[in-house]
């Protein structure tokens, strides 16, 4: 609906580093929905799923906007011996870390139908049955459907918070 959702854009997301400069009075949420591909190195990763959010934490927190919505993915730990598990669990632990009033933390299954980049190991795993799976537009569908839920709730309570969605949990949304 208009005048719900205003989406901010910038040339370089490293002009994010300077959270203090970014001003937004009267928010409600902040969605974080990045994600980089390996096949970009693991700088590039680390930044764009890492450092990034974290700005975005900070920007949240300096801001008090009360909810931050971040989509990592299943099997995410800091202690994991892959890459991508490990920066997605860091990023998580630290996110709680910055104690934001509410911190919404959304875990899908293999994102299907991605129209933005698609390999064609991932092409492939659309067809894997035992898979759990979601495509973005419901992903987002969810985020906002809890947003909303979360920014009537804090209206009424004020204590801090961090729910964790499975992709099941993402689905439930959706009903």
């Amino acid at each position: 609906n208009k005048g719900k959702l205003k989406v901010i854009e910038v040339e370089n997301l490293d002009s994010l580093e300077n959270t203090e400069q970014w001003k937004f009075p009267g928010f409600n949420s902040v969605f974080c929905t990045l994600g980089c591909m390996m096949k970009f190195g693991k700088e590039m990763f680390v930044k764009v799923d890492y450092q990034y959010p974290q700005y975005g934490g900070q920007i949240a927190k300096h801001n008090n906007i009360p909810h931050f919505s971040i989509v990592t993915a299943m099997g995410v730990s800091e202690n994991s011996l892959f890459l991508y598990n490990r920066t997605k669990g860091k990023c998580e632990n630290d996110l709680k870390k910055k104690e934001i009033n509410t911190l919404s933390i959304f875990r899908p299954g293999f994102i299907s139908q991605n129209q933005n980049h698609q390999t064609w190991k991932e092409k492939l795993a659309e067809y894997v049955p035992f898979m759990p799976k979601i495509t973005c537009p419901q992903i987002a569908k969810a985020m906002r459907i809890e947003a909303e839920l979360i920014a009537d709730k804090s209206k009424e309570e004020k204590q801090k918070e961090v729910f964790t969605y499975s992709n099941a949990q993402i689905h439930s949304f959706l009903k």
